[in-house]
């Protein structure tokens, strides 16, 4: 039967599958004759049945399964060249489609038909007994890893890999060699889904008597660096990586398996322990840096810009159906040089009948913004389960080298770029999974940095947990763990150490809680700024320590010192040696327990103190009697005490120039108000204020809240909670979304921009919560729930009413729109603006009479006293210009006669740059307001035409 030729003749063929039929010249043999006949049927049956073709059914192929063992390997020869052949016909259609993305071509569908059709017969028949020769199997081989087209994936790889090891020759021949290069690439690549095909890529190396690859995916800073570490390693060694390596791309459960612990403690001893950490030390921190081979292409960026700058420009005119949405983007981002592209695009026959007579705004810069890609910022798949598996054996070796490390990692990993949110989430995770397998002090240690530094919900509750393990590992509470797990990095006194290096000598010393200072002196006991060339040369390893501790500490500062701040709810006491080891001689925690007030409580008797001129003393300079056998310490609060005695507390530090790391003596007291009292179950003192909502939802993590960012989609949110297990209470600060303009009150990702702040509320720890739509609408129970009744305030404790009420108050006061002074500008409407002018130079809250008090002693010491006085909310300063209302809330600014807002922005970094003395740390906007009185003071000098247009109005 001539199937070929009657099927021809009877013109229900296409011009491709006529070219397909005729690909290989019929040169008489019975093979290249069997493959026209079974496209033959296949073209026969599809046309006839409408149905898709199997070629397991095919009468052909059951002909040839009848067939010797000969035969049916001619078959499969002339198979190899056929799909050889048509790939050649493949890439000129692929060449001819491109001009035309949006057709779908009837012509292309029979080709992948057809090309389906060949590859099932070919894998028909590699499962059956053939004799095929070496330039066969390379044919195939090569064919698949040339991977023109998606056919070639069609076919089950392992027979075709028995195939190879059977007729490839021995040794390797040069022209087999970059063949099977390439293909023990795939099959590299095709391993992460099928670990068996792992087996073959390493025989096919074996074979050719290459190096182990090492399957790291390069183009990231990190990863690069450990190509280069490995490659440099024995044989030996590099084998011990690469297998590795290899265990951890396979790395992808929440935590190791013994199994894999096994595998790794094997791996580490072999490279040796020591390698290992200085190789993860060297690596960790370049995953912070962005990639050294950008992900997308400059078109594609361009492209990118170019789409976005559209949708921007003409928002609210797209109103258009996503197809033609869609084409008109295709239009753009199809173009070589698509920035460019977009000066025509008005003019495209698509953009007109989408726009009519409306045509869209393209009125662009001359060139897209620089390079900056969100996907630079992020870690591939592969190399995140690598660096998973490598923070777990860090676990596994105990050492302060690598459980600094792994926050280094973590720190990296927890970091959010913009629209993707943490980078890489599981790779963190596994730092702290690594840190609680490590456990011990230094762990310990490394994770109270973590829970300072990472905000992220679900990092919290994985710290927590670690911490819980160490301590249940250990056999010591918790919270005494923290304590005493508190590194020292080599301070040897309290906040200081002095390093001889040779003549000359180099002091580390703790200057506040954020700030660790490096001193070199010479051999004449001064400061130098710099050491001589062959000091540096002869203490090279001893500097990079004093380097490394130094950025350790600053680190290590900022948690112990939010750690202290947390002591006022827990009311823990310390007897007086623990106290003394923990906390006031400890070498880091001591620079800032020195600098606190504590209560010494001897035989019923408190006296409260403060180091000063080596010992504590009381208010009026007095040593406080200490009795190692009796005393007991707790931390200072200013609740309940007189008010004369918290003044001369103030006076005291202030005088002595002793800056606390938080307010302690300066912290305000909240006590119930009679509104609130009126309220009974809550508080309406920080309600109807605007705040930012992602400033909000940091301040939230930074204070120990639970929140969740608001989205504009539809459902619920619990509101902003803190749970205080102590006194088995729950604080709840119940906010709102504000505003309905998707685009205007959220960002693009519907985020909303801004809350609305209501009522603080009390509940006992684990009553049931209520919630509200993310549109707003009041707080309720869940379905068939009914809701708890909140806690009197009266009945809450004094301490913890006044701490919670002084964490709403710093995010009305930070996160407030009052606080931005270019905001009321920006086009707002009538009752946002009324909120901004609310906060911007309304009533003084509590933080703001506290710096008003300040204030009153620091300004009479500045040169600019004599132009400064108070008036009721604000510090007014006379310039030689005009006279300036600093308002001592927001910081804001009114300018007389006629009251007129002075919009002053400044810069980042700069509110600290007074250079006076503060009596705590941690307000910014006190600095901002003497800065702002210094520059106001001399406003005839001011240059900065911003500002000199405003006051010369």
């Amino acid at each position: 039967m001539d199937w070929v030729h009657d099927l021809i003749a009877s013109g229900n063929t296409t011009p491709l599958q006529r070219e397909a039929l005729s690909l290989v010249p019929d040169n008489g043999s019975g093979e290249i004759s069997t493959i026209r006949q079974l496209l033959a049927e296949q073209i026969t049956v599809n046309t006839k049945k409408r149905s898709s073709f199997r070629c397991e059914e095919s009468v052909v192929i059951k002909r040839v399964l009848e067939l010797d063992t000969e035969s049916r390997s001619r078959v499969v020869d002339a198979l190899s060249i056929w799909l050889q052949a048509l790939e050649v016909r493949a890439a000129c259609c692929l060449e001819w489609l491109g001009h035309k993305p949006f057709i779908r071509h009837e012509e292309w569908d029979h080709h992948w038909s057809m090309c389906h059709v060949c590859v099932d017969a070919l894998e028909i028949l590699l499962g059956t007994e053939l004799e095929l020769h070496g330039q066969t199997v390379l044919r195939l081989v090569k064919w698949y890893t040339e991977e023109k087209s998606e056919c070639s994936g069609w076919l089950s790889v392992i027979p075709l890999v028995e195939w190879l090891y059977r007729v490839c020759p021995k040794p390797v021949p040069e022209n087999w060699t970059s063949v099977l290069i390439s293909f023990e690439q795939i099959l590299s690549v095709l391993s992460d889904r099928n670990r068996d095909l792992l087996i073959h890529s390493k025989r096919l190396l074996d074979m050719m008597e290459l190096p182990p690859r090492i399957r790291l995916d390069d183009g990231e800073a990190w990863s690069d660096c450990a190509m280069s570490d490995i490659r440099k390693s024995s044989p030996a060694i590099l084998t011990i990586w690469a297998e590795f390596i290899e265990s951890c791309r396979w790395a992808d459960a929440a935590s190791p398996s013994a199994k894999w612990k096994k595998t790794a403690v094997a791996a580490v001893d072999s490279i040796g322990e020591k390698d290992f950490a200085q190789c993860v030390s060297r690596w960790f921190p370049l995953t912070n840096q962005p990639r050294t081979v950008h992900v997308l292409s400059e078109r594609e960026w361009a492209s990118r810009c170019a789409v976005e700058e559209l949708r921007r420009l003409n928002e609210g005119r797209l109103h258009l159906p996503y197809e033609s949405w869609y084409e008109i983007v295709k239009e753009v981002t199809g173009a070589e040089r698509p920035w460019d592209e977009l000066i025509h695009f008005p003019l495209l026959e698509s953009v007109r009948s989408a726009f009519g007579a409306n045509p869209p705004n393209v009125e662009l810069p001359p060139a897209p913004p620089p390079y900056d890609a969100p996907e630079d910022k992020l870690i591939s798949e592969p190399n995140m389960n690598i660096l998973r598996g490598l923070a777990w054996a860090c676990g596994l070796f105990p050492s302060p080298e690598l459980a600094r490390a792994l926050t280094t990692l973590a720190l990296s990993a927890y970091r959010k770029v913009p629209g993707k949110g943490p980078r890489a989430v599981r790779v963190g995770n596994a730092c702290i999974t690594g840190l609680a397998m490590m456990g011990g002090l230094d762990a310990v240690g490394q994770l109270a940095v973590l829970k300072v530094k990472v905000k992220f919900g679900t990092a919290q509750i994985a710290i927590e947990k670690a911490l819980k393990a160490c301590a249940e590992k250990s056999g010591i509470p918790r919270d005494e763990l923290e304590e005493m797990s508190v590194p020292a990095y080599g301070l040897t006194e309290v906040g200081s150490l002095v390093e001889p290096l040779g003549e000359c000598s180099a002091e580390l010393r703790i200057v506040d809680s954020r700030e660790v200072a490096l001193i070199f002196r010479g051999a004449d006991g001064k400061e130098r700024k710099a050491l001589p060339a062959a000091v540096k040369e002869q203490f090279r390893e001893e500097l990079k320590e004093l380097s490394a501790a130094k950025k350790d500490i600053e680190k290590m500062l900022p948690a112990q010192a939010e750690r202290l701040d947390a002591l006022f709810l827990a009311q823990k006491t310390w007897a007086i040696e623990a106290w003394l080891e923990r906390y006031a001689e400890h070498p880091l925690v001591g620079a800032l327990a020195r600098r606190l007030i504590w209560n010494f409580s001897t035989g019923g008797i408190t006296t409260a103190g403060v180091w000063f001129d080596g010992k504590f003393v009381d208010r009026s300079g007095v040593p406080v009697p200490l009795d190692a056998s009796q005393t007991r310490v707790s931390l200072w609060h200013p609740l309940g005490e007189p008010a004369d005695t918290v003044l001369a507390w103030r006076v005291f530090l202030e005088e002595r120039r002793i800056r606390q790391p938080f307010k302690q003596a300066h912290r305000e007291i909240y006590l119930l108000t009679p509104a609130e009292a009126a309220t009974v179950t809550y508080s309406n003192r920080f309600a109807a204020h605007l705040l930012r909502q992602h400033q909000f939802n940091s301040l939230c993590a930074t204070r120990g809240w639970k929140n969740k960012l608001r989205l504009m989609v539809d459902d619920s949110y619990p509101p902003p909670t803190r749970r205080l297990p102590q006194g088995g209470l729950r604080a709840e600060f119940w906010i709102e979304s504000a505003g309905d303009d998707f685009g205007t009150d959220t960002n693009e990702s519907g985020v909303y921009l801004h809350v609305a702040t209501d009522q603080v509320r009390f509940y006992p720890l684990e009553a049931a919560q209520v919630s509200t739509h993310a549109s707003g609408g009041g707080y309720t129970p869940g379905w068939q729930e009914t809701a708890a009744e909140p806690l009197r305030l009266v009945d809450v404790p004094a301490m913890v009413f006044s701490e919670i009420m002084r964490d709403v108050d710093l995010f009305v006061g930070v996160a407030s729109v009052g606080n931005d002074p270019a905001w009321a500008d920006g086009g707002r409407r009538e009752a946002e603006r009324g909120a901004w002018g609310h906060f911007a130079f309304g009533d003084l809250s509590a933080t703001a009479k506290t710096r008003r008090d300040v204030l009153e002693r620091l300004v009479p010491k500045l040169k600019i006293a004599a132009l400064c006085s108070f008036e009721e909310k604000f510090l007014v300063v006379r310039g030689k210009l005009r006279t300036y209302k600093i308002h001592l809330g927001s910081g804001n600014i009114l300018m007389s006669p006629n009251d007129q807002y002075l919009c002053i922005v400044p810069s980042r970094g700069k509110a600290d740059s007074t250079g006076l003395f503060l009596p705590f740390e941690g307000d910014g906007v006190l600095s901002l307001i003497i800065s702002k009185a210094l520059l106001l003071a001399a406003d005839d000098k001011i240059t900065d035409p911003s500002i000199t247009r405003q006051i010369r109005a």
